[in-house]
């Protein structure tokens, strides 16, 4: 995958990688924090060793699990409850839509 920049989500980003190391049969732990450190890049790689200080991220004091949940607190935004609840109750029914079409799209937002 290409390296993290921030321009994509992080979930997406997230996924090529697992998509990467299910490809290249990569399931030890050990080897997926060696394929999340290569693939990162390097602006992502020296946050996150700011991020992990003191500890080291080439050692076995961090886990692969460690970093995504740092990734995940650090890049993924944290989602608006109130935003979502204006969204959905703005939400109207499209000239041209279905009931079912309409139903299904509220669910989406729900």
């Amino acid at each position: 995958p290409q390296a993290y920049d921030g321009q994509v989500r992080f979930d997406v980003w997230e996924l090529q990688l697992e998509l990467y190391m299910t490809a290249k049969s990569i399931t030890e732990d050990a080897d997926k924090k060696v394929a999340l450190l290569q693939h990162i890049g390097l602006p992502m790689l020296q946050k996150l060793i700011d991020w992990a200080n003191p500890k080291k991220l080439s050692g076995a004091e961090t886990t692969y699990t460690d970093l995504i949940a740092m990734l995940k607190k650090h890049c993924a935004p944290a989602t608006n409850i109130f935003a979502q609840r204006v969204r959905l109750f703005n939400e109207k029914q499209q000239q041209g839509q279905s009931v079912q079409e309409y139903f299904s799209h509220m669910a989406q937002l729900f």
